[in-house]
């Protein structure tokens, strides 16, 4: 309930204790006083809107707080998964290594049974050609190929047709 300062500086005046100057200058202090007290009603209804707005700030909180833990547990899982590629990313250097490795001696085995095959060859070739001059040559009797000699080739010339008999 508004205060009436006029009425309120009269009472104040009525005992002398405050001069009229004093008692209007009290008046119009409680005055405003009065204008910024609040009623039980307002109290009230500012608990409720109180209330009110912490419940809000409450769901919004638990909104943030489920956004938050999605968004972890969506990290955590990206972690992992790189954790995964990576031990699958050592793996398979260790595989390529292994493989590497094998290949290396594999080639090595194979350079040295292809040298290997390659001087056997020679060696036959090397026995092979001179006896199939021989034994194809026919300025050679067979007589004569029973004994061996190396001035039997003297006869025979690749431009020379064969001798007949």
């Amino acid at each position: 309930m508004p205060i009436d300062t006029l009425k309120s500086a009269h009472r104040l005046q009525e005992d002398e204790l405050f001069s009229p100057e004093q008692a209007e200058r009290i008046a119009e202090i409680l005055s405003d006083l009065d204008v910024a007290s609040a009623t039980k009603e307002d109290l009230d209804a500012l608990g409720d809107r109180l209330t009110s707005r912490l419940d809000h700030l409450g769901n919004r909180i638990d909104e943030v707080e489920e956004r938050l833990s999605d968004r972890i547990d969506e990290t955590n899982g990206r972690i992992d998964r790189l954790d995964e590629k990576m031990v699958t990313k050592e793996e398979l250097e260790t595989v390529k290594s292994e493989l590497s490795q094998q290949i290396e001696e594999n080639q090595s085995e194979t350079i040295r049974t292809a040298v290997g095959a390659v001087a056997a060859v020679g060696a036959v070739l090397a026995v092979e050609i001179p006896l199939a001059f021989y034994l194809d040559n026919p300025c050679v009797s067979r007589k004569q190929r029973s004994v061996r000699s190396p001035r039997r080739y003297s006869n025979f010339s690749w431009n020379s047709p064969p001798r007949s008999k």
